[in-house]
């Protein structure tokens, strides 16, 4: 099965509220997916093996299920 991926481009005008927001769950994300890197075995690629070790720990971070899964591992 090919898989298509679509890319939308566009600009966002956001409320210095909602910045502020977007600002803090970025920043939030770049410091769990540093933590996992940190925290799981460097040859350990497989990704529900990864949510196994992790998910707690990055969860108590404050991220949703959604912020911390939804990364690509290559």
């Amino acid at each position: 099965m090919t898989e298509q991926v679509l890319t939308v481009r566009c600009k966002l005008s956001p409320t210095d509220s909602q910045a502020e927001e977007m600002e803090d769950t970025l920043k939030a994300f770049a410091d769990a997916c540093n933590w996992i890197n940190q925290n799981t075995p460097a040859k350990l690629r497989n990704k529900v093996r990864i949510q196994g070790i992790v998910y707690q720990d990055v969860r108590a971070k404050g991220l949703t299920l959604n912020n911390i899964f939804n990364f690509s591992l290559f």
